[in-house]
């Protein structure tokens, strides 16, 4: 047999076309936010290339569309498969590019860019909107799937925290953990990361008493 090396395939006379290796395939699934200072990323390393994936993760920038190993980078591990990564220490209201990213011996590949806008703190977003004195607390819409708003108030000045838990029991987040002004409305999101739909429940506690609510999750 005779081989002869011809653009990206080597060809053999009497046979087929035998694939070169290439650099990885990867995918960035998805990006979501649950606190102000958090991202989530989800990305899938769906082929090798024919060599070893020797590192895989995500690379994120504010001032990139298109960031790059050079940019900031998030390592998670090495092969192929699903990963997800969380990215701490981003500046609320700012808006952020990620990409998944893996390495082979051949060369580097990246996913497509996705963005998100990173939360506002609970605290700082939306202050005042004067209300009677008293305390209050909202959530809505229920059912939910994208996201649950929660608006909450009380009647002095005082130390709040906002809690989602599972049906379970399991906290699923703290939206809130900080001094409250008399008459102020706090707002806070909750973006789910769960696996099926399912009832969840918000704790607020303030002056030593805790009010829980409960809500319906339905995942699309």
């Amino acid at each position: 047999l005779q081989a002869v090396n011809s653009g990206s395939h080597v060809y053999v006379s009497g046979g087929g076309a035998v694939p070169t290796d290439s650099a990885p395939t990867v995918v960035t699934t998805s990006v979501s936010s649950s606190i102000s200072t958090e991202a989530i990323v989800v990305g899938n390393v769906t082929s090798a290339g024919g060599q070893v994936v020797s590192e895989r993760g995500v690379v994120y920038s504010s001032t990139t569309s298109n960031p790059t190993i050079t940019n900031s980078k998030a390592i998670n591990g090495a092969g192929t498969g699903n990963f997800t990564t969380t990215i701490t220490g981003l500046t609320g209201d700012v808006v952020y590019n990620f990409r998944a990213y893996a390495i082979n011996s051949v060369g580097i590949s990246y996913g497509a860019t996705k963005t998100i806008t990173a939360l506002k703190s609970a605290s700082t977003a939306n202050i005042v909107q004067p209300v009677s004195v008293e305390q209050t607390l909202k959530a809505y819409p229920n059912p939910f799937t994208e996201r649950l708003n929660i608006e909450f108030s009380s009647a002095n000045d005082t130390q709040a925290k906002l809690e989602i838990y599972s049906v379970t029991g399991a906290k699923l987040a703290t939206l809130f953990n900080g001094s409250v002004e008399t008459g102020v409305v706090y707002f806070a999101e909750y973006v789910p990361h769960l696996v099926s739909s399912q009832m969840v429940f918000y704790h607020l506690t303030m002056n030593g008493k805790t009010q829980v609510g409960k809500v319906i999750y339905n995942k699309r």
